[in-house]
């Protein structure tokens, strides 16, 4: 019930003109200050800009957007690759045949977004990790230079801090 009244008020608060931000350093690096749980609480969220998630304990990457029943983070934007496919535009003369720049292809019907890596998942699909050269970790996945921690929830840097993994989205 506690989670229910901190939400009314995280909600009530960003209607009437936001919330106010967290003090100056109290994240570090790059890190997105989220509010937390509690009225006057925050956390750090590791992505910059990140976006902060309505259940107040989680947060996607920039451009994203938070889906808490399946616990991943999806694009705001999602193409229509089956359009793209079926209905394409005249080529030009000396064009070649290879996907869209703003598309990689995972496998002859997968698809993620350009800035992101390919992951092959232990279903056999492909879920699309929201960094270029990830690091695939199951149905997480880490920064390039990073590796998965034993249980896949956590990255561990070259330094040897372990930072929370990323939720992959699925391909399109």
């Amino acid at each position: 019930m506690n989670l229910l009244a901190t939400l009314a008020i995280f909600s009530i608060s960003c209607i009437a003109g936001g919330y106010s931000a967290c003090d100056e350093g109290f994240c570090e690096n790059d890190a997105t200050c989220c509010p937390a749980r509690y009225p006057s609480a925050w956390s750090c969220c590791e992505y910059p800009n990140g976006v902060c998630c309505e259940d107040l304990k989680h947060c996607c990457p920039e451009g994203t957007e938070c889906d808490l029943k399946s616990r991943l983070c999806y694009p705001k934007m999602r193409l229509d690759v089956s359009n793209l496919l079926t209905s394409p535009l005249p080529k030009e003369v000396g064009e070649d045949d290879g996907p869209p720049t703003s598309i990689l292809q995972c496998d002859k019907s997968s698809y993620c977004l350009n800035d992101a890596t390919c992951c092959l998942k232990g279903n056999g699909k492909y879920g699309c990790c929201p960094y270029r050269h990830a690091q695939c970790c199951g149905e997480y996945c880490c920064r390039a230079g990073e590796k998965c921690g034993s249980s896949s929830l956590y990255c561990i840097r070259e330094d040897g801090e372990r930072v929370p993994a990323s939720s992959q989205f699925p391909s399109i």
